[in-house]
């Protein structure tokens, strides 16, 4: 449950100065629900057991403006003195990219025309209703143990995988560090390679732990293959089935092991393309594309959910680029591949 007593709005000008019009923002604010809590579980080193009471969103006004011009957001527990976890003007970006193709199709913003914009914040009469941001797949909605588990061993055998996606993202820090045995990367080549030329994908599954000098940390044990999914060339689904078969496989391993997020593999798209087109095909390079951030915003909205996803690209190896939520967005961010000995030994 949340509450704010603000409603943001969109303010559009040509590059000229002159207005184009104003628009409703509709944001969707779960995914900063869920890092506010993540990162005040961080802050806290408390067990990861579910956002405080009726959290508030308040804007930040903007220091070069007069309200009611906004910077950003806060969001905080409703409790007086409650430390507030903050987000920038970026994570408007998305509600922002909804609005101006409203303006698009009213007809008050031509097609590709650059614009610039302010956002700004007016109180309502009447405080927005409390929305319940709780998801429906049970496998992902059970509360996690968090293990005490030293770090410095895993660390001291780790190589730290940077590919093409998270040189090319934001330079945000992730805020904990995430582990993948290479085993599982291995196994997920070999069924992507198998399948051919649609897309493929599991379930990743570990531990949430906790080092003695306070650090969060995740840690991959292995990937269950997605069973019941619908596949193409372009899109991988997962259905109620899927589930189900992930919860038995966890089930029957009876290792204590949580969902941490999912796996899935892009065939070649440009093996049929003349070798002069590819360097300017936006296929040449990892891509996780709109399909692929709604799988994720709908069914892995924790915030530690995260997304590994390989891609073919010409060679017989494929790129390996993870994604997750970082400050409420999703970005592509650096893991750590552990070797098979460290993958192997037990995490408990």
């Amino acid at each position: 449950m949340w509450q704010s007593d603000f409603q943001y709005y969109l303010a559009v000008e040509s590059v000229d100065g002159e207005s184009i019009g104003d628009v409703r923002l509709d944001v969707d604010w779960i995914p900063a629900l869920r890092w506010a809590e993540f990162e005040q579980n961080v802050r806290n080193q408390r067990a990861l057991n579910g956002c405080g009471t009726s959290p508030v969103i308040e804007p930040v006004w903007n220091p070069e403006r007069e309200p009611p011009y906004v910077g950003g957001v806060t969001i905080r527990d409703y409790e007086p003195g409650a430390e507030a976890t903050p987000f920038t003007l970026t994570y408007f970006s998305d509600a922002v990219t909804k609005a101006s193709a409203e303006l698009v199709a009213s007809g008050a913003l031509a097609t590709g025309q650059p614009f610039e914009y302010k956002i700004y914040a007016l109180a309502q009469a009447k405080p927005r209703d409390p929305v319940s941001w709780e998801i429906d797949i049970v496998a992902l909605d059970e509360l996690p143990p968090i293990q005490s588990v030293e770090l410095a061993p895993l660390m001291a055998d780790a190589e730290i995988n940077t590919n093409i996606a998270v040189r090319r993202s934001s330079d945000r820090t992730p805020t904990m560090p995430i582990f993948i045995p290479q085993s599982v990367l291995d196994e997920a080549t070999d069924l992507a390679r198998n399948v051919g030329d649609i897309e493929t994908g599991g379930i990743l599954v570990g531990s949430l732990c906790r080092d003695p000098d306070g650090t969060l940390y995740s840690k991959v044990t292995a990937q269950i293959p997605a069973e019941h999914t619908t596949a193409t060339r372009e899109s991988l689904r997962f259905h109620h089935a899927t589930w189900v078969s992930v919860d038995a496989a966890i089930r029957l391993r009876n290792l204590g092991e949580i969902p941490l997020g999912w796996w899935h593999a892009h065939p070649f798209f440009c093996e049929h393309c003349p070798s002069e087109r590819r360097s300017l095909c936006p296929f040449s390079i990892p891509k996780f594309s709109v399909a692929d951030r709604g799988v994720h915003r709908e069914v892995f909205q924790k915030s530690w959910s995260v997304a590994l996803l390989l891609s073919f690209l010409g060679a017989e190896q494929p790129s390996y680029d993870l994604f997750g939520w970082n400050q409420g967005q999703i970005e592509a961010m650096p893991f750590i591949t552990l070797p098979d000995r460290a993958a192997i030994k037990e995490n408990h």
